[in-house]
């Protein structure tokens, strides 16, 4: 037989775990990507020069764009070789820029495109960008840096 004081115990503690169960439950859900949106922290790439038709985002480091597809639009298309304006929505600091390549696996020719940077890409990038990694401004500088264009 339980006695009364080892009962209270397990009262206690079965009350303690429900009150946890409870905090999780309603506590808010981390923050999640926004489908359709170049959130603050992404390096957004856009299927045509208006940012209308199609998006890709991503707040780390890519090195496959051929098995990525785009949202809201033109959701059929791979983002691989399929783009033609970028936004480097990042933030300042120790990684903020984006290194952009020719092939998967950040190989390839490459060019840079610093933090807050938006705009169509210069034709030669038109339909180029297999793989992207986010690097330091040293790097950057070092491989390249590339204006993007306003329409």
């Amino acid at each position: 037989m339980t006695s009364l004081k080892t009962g209270s115990r397990r009262v206690a503690a079965l009350a303690a775990l429900l009150g946890a169960a409870t905090l999780l439950a309603v506590s808010a859900a981390p923050a999640a990507a926004t489908y359709g949106k170049c959130d603050r922290g992404d390096f957004c790439l856009f299927y045509d020069g208006f940012e209308n038709h199609g998006i890709y985002h991503f707040a780390g480091d890519d090195p496959n764009l051929l098995n990525d597809r785009f949202e809201a639009y033109n959701t059929d298309e791979i983002v691989g070789n399929n783009t033609l304006r970028a936004w480097n929505n990042g933030y300042a600091g120790a990684l903020g820029d984006v290194l952009i390549y020719t092939m998967t696996g950040y190989r390839g020719a490459r060019d840079c495109i610093r933090t807050g940077d938006r705009g169509n890409l210069p034709e030669n990038w038109w339909n180029s960008i297999e793989s992207y990694r986010w690097v330091s401004r040293s790097v950057c500088n070092a491989n390249g840096v590339i204006d993007l264009q306003l329409p």
